[in-house]
């Protein structure tokens, strides 16, 4: 899991296709059915179908709930993604929805887990059956209830980055911790230092490491009668706790999930108040035990090379066939010539994860830059663009709320449609700070494949 938060979409729906058309990173459409043909849902209809993708899915209904304006749905399993809280403006053929990736972490097969009668293969444990849990210190047996595995395809994965495993090497921790090189999703917490930290933010590149090669994955978990941390290959790990990402696993008995995805930020306070150690992801937290595992690395000769960084987003905008660099900027400005009759605009920048430049953080979207406002200057007018004006689709993260200021990050590649501006205009790029890139990431290729 990491920073893939719950997206708010808005759509529009047609009453004689009876289908919501959500215009979001990707094209999905909502099948819906509509007894009665007049776009006005009632209690007795109901959502059965998404189109996603171009791919068509079943899976367990989207009832919702009517009100005085427009209707409320239900929270539903639909193969991919968690869709929740839609609404259904009557009149306005308007609707809104929050669809919620799924995570689940987990161990590799071959991983050894201890049990009272030694060290047994991960796969080949089975409820009933015992392992020992570590309990302030103690070793205390405790009842596999359920063992939950997965394939992953990779190579068919639209984010297969955030689903390889990230192996950590032999004593990576300490002497003989792991004792033998062990493999987790990035998102299953170690036990270090009293607290659990995601495998993803302990990443040095050397000893915990992704691994980028492979084209397949199996995974499997296990869950206790209650969470605990387990001793996966002499390493405290936690077992499986459910948050409502069983969908992820192939034998859960639920709708699975095709393309799970396992950067979910979502359930972290699930995690937070039901693990049976402290989960932590702040940087205060996690930093200085990234810190003492890169020198413990240092030590055993896997010296980590730094990484040359930047906080020039080198912003620069596209527009009717080529590249506009700006006329001015600064930290928190950035101010462009608008080509005349331009209706769009592409914003292009460097875009990463900020994990990429500093490991430990949790946050393993693509970012771009942070946008507070948008502000066109004609020569006799000013329009502006709100960052959570609908229109605002195509390489734009959620809104986020910062007290009372908004702000929205790109991904390195944001459609800007314009409103119509007479004569010569400016582009007032208003950010809300400087992002750490690592200085590979460029805008470059990007910029020069639309201008051409």
């Amino acid at each position: 899991m990491a920073f893939l938060t719950t997206y708010a979409y808005t759509g529009t729906y047609d009453p004689g296709t009876g289908i919501f058309t959500i215009q979001a990173r990707l094209p999905i459409e909502f099948s819906a059915t509509d007894a009665s043909g007049d776009g006005i849902f009632t209690t007795d209809e109901q959502i059965t179908v998404i189109r996603l993708n171009g791919i068509e899915r079943t899976g367990a209904y989207l009832g919702h709930t009517s009100t005085n304006d427009g209707w409320v749905g239900q929270t539903a399993n639909f193969g991919d993604v968690l869709f929740s809280d839609v609404f259904y403006a009557r009149g306005s053929s308007v609707l809104g929805i929050s669809a919620t990736p799924f995570d689940a972490p987990c161990f590799t097969p071959g991983t050894m887990i201890l049990t009272p009668d030694g060290e047994k293969p991960v796969e080949a444990l089975c409820p009933g059956q015992l392992v020992v849990t570590q309990v302030d210190g103690v070793a205390v047996p405790r009842t596999v209830k359920w063992v939950g595995h997965r394939r992953i395809d990779l190579t068919r994965h639209p984010r297969a980055e955030i689903m390889a495993p990230v192996r950590i090497e032999r004593d990576a921790f300490s002497e003989g911790v792991p004792h033998r090189d062990l493999l987790v999703s990035e998102d299953h917490a170690i036990f270090v230092d009293g607290v659990l930290i995601c495998a993803k933010q302990l990443v040095n590149g050397t000893t915990i490491r992704r691994e980028r090669d492979w084209t397949a994955v199996d995974y499997y978990h296990v869950e206790l009668d209650q969470h605990a941390i387990l001793l996966a290959e002499g390493l405290p790990a936690e077992s499986y706790l459910d948050t409502g990402n069983k969908g992820f696993f192939a034998n859960s008995g639920q709708p699975m999930v095709l393309h799970p995805d396992l950067t979910d930020e979502t359930a972290y306070p699930t995690r937070e108040a039901d693990s049976c150690a402290p989960f932590v992801t702040d940087e205060a937290s996690v930093r200085p035990v990234w810190e003492r595992l890169a020198k413990r690395a240092a030590a055993l000769g896997r010296q980590i090379a730094p990484r040359m960084t930047t906080t020039d987003a080198d912003l620069r905008m596209l527009a009717k066939g080529r590249v506009v660099k700006p006329i001015y900027r600064d930290e928190k400005l950035v101010i462009f010539t608008l080509p005349r009759d331009a209706k769009e605009v592409r914003l292009v920048s460097r875009a990463q994860s900020p994990n990429e430049a500093r490991p430990w953080l949790s946050d393993t979207r693509q970012l771009g830059v942070p946008v507070t406002r948008l502000v066109l200057r004609g020569a006799d007018e000013v329009r502006e663009v709100p960052v959570d004006h609908p229109d605002l689709v195509n390489g734009w993260w959620a809104v986020e709320h910062n007290g009372q200021m908004m702000s929205r990050w790109t991904d390195g590649e944001a459609v800007l449609p314009l409103p119509p501006v007479r004569g010569i205009a400016m582009l007032e790029v208003h950010l809300a700070g400087a992002m750490t890139y690592a200085v590979d990431a460029t805008p470059d290729e990007v910029a020069e494949r639309h201008a051409a």
